[in-house]
């Protein structure tokens, strides 16, 4: 009935997060509970958890500033507030946020932001209170790129996935290094429109309309058709 996509997972599996149709309001559910929604905007980017069962995403405010969003709907009562943490980096300014994902071990954020038409890689720490609540991001690492990717994901703790997704055109996924300068593409691969990772450069999948594809080698295995959307715990 809410039409769910754009589905996250935490890693303990104790709660789930995904996005309305339309993208524009991000729902939980725990066991034991109906969906709650979290937060409705203009726009969400796809919901990603981290550490301590936080789930984050990022939309524009009231006043159409940047904010970037966290939830931990975990433990708490069908008829309880959500603990909730919005942050507002000065670096996002003006930015509108494609991609928001948190880091295999929880210390980073992936953001892929746009503005005028270019948009930036950027990697950034999440600090903490003591009791695991977020609090703050930290100034970020810009990874360069010669396209304008909408998309990433973790794919280890150093390197990160992101593509331009188009339903038509031939699109070239490329793997974007912490610890090198030089982007590393992919074989292109007509209309992907979504991208996942598991654990390591071989557990990439992207899909198109006609199904989901795993990165094999220097190209393109098919997988399965149906599913959409496909995510790992993160």
């Amino acid at each position: 009935a809410l039409s769910p996509r754009a589905p996250a997972e935490s890693t303990g599996a104790q709660a789930a997060a995904f996005l309305n149709a339309a993208g524009t309001t991000m729902y939980s559910i725990v066991p034991g509970q109906p969906a709650r929604a979290l937060t409705t905007r203009a726009r969400l980017s796809r919901p990603s958890f981290g550490r301590y069962d936080w789930v984050w995403t990022a939309g524009p405010g009231a006043a159409g500033a940047t904010e970037v969003l966290a939830f931990r709907p975990v433990g708490v009562a069908a008829n309880a507030r959500v603990p909730s943490v919005t942050l507002s980096p000065g670096w996002l300014a003006g930015r509108t946020v494609k991609e928001f994902r948190i880091s295999r071990d929880g210390t980073r954020a992936l953001v892929i932001s746009e503005q005028k038409g270019k948009s930036k890689v950027q990697i950034s720490g999440i600090i903490r209170n003591a009791d695991g609540t977020p609090r703050d991001l930290t100034a970020p690492l810009t990874l360069l790129t010669p396209r304008n990717p909408d998309q990433g994901v973790w794919v280890d703790d150093t390197t990160v996935a992101v593509m331009k997704a188009s339903a038509s055109d031939a699109v070239t996924p490329e793997l974007l290094s912490l610890t090198s300068a030089q982007p590393l593409q992919l074989a292109p691969w007509s209309g992907l429109t979504s991208i996942s990772a598991g654990n390591g450069t071989t557990e990439i999948y992207g899909q198109s309309a006609e199904g989901i594809f795993q990165r094999m080698g220097n190209g393109w295995s098919p997988q399965l058709k149906g599913p959409i959307d496909p995510s790992f715990p993160g």
